[in-house]
């Protein structure tokens, strides 16, 4: 059986994320990574997104008091780093003079 892909504005529905913070977390590895349907056309598989909520309900009911916010990157919270820092860190590409 083939899976369902779902358009962000359906994913937004079920997460409750903003566009921006979806893809900046699939990009992450924080969030299932989209399939691309076009040039600048995406979509989840549905099962794929399912599994992510319920990876986040799990860790929420298993981690009463530590910070589970979607805006923060790693699972042990004494490396959490913002998300914005991390895709920058990520991104960052010093100039090389040859």
């Amino acid at each position: 059986m083939a899976d369902i892909l779902i358009r962000s504005p359906a994913v937004q529905a079920r997460t409750g994320l903003p566009k921006s913070t979806l893809h900046n977390l699939a990009r992450a590895g924080g969030f299932p990574r989209p399939v691309k349907l076009g040039i600048r056309s995406v979509a989840w598989r549905a099962s794929d997104v399912d599994a992510w909520i319920e990876s986040r309900q799990q860790l929420d009911a298993g981690n009463e008091g530590v910070n589970t916010d979607p805006q923060v990157v790693g699972p042990d919270t004494s490396k959490d780093v913002p998300l914005r820092a991390a895709v920058a860190a990520r991104s960052f590409q010093p100039d090389v003079e040859k």
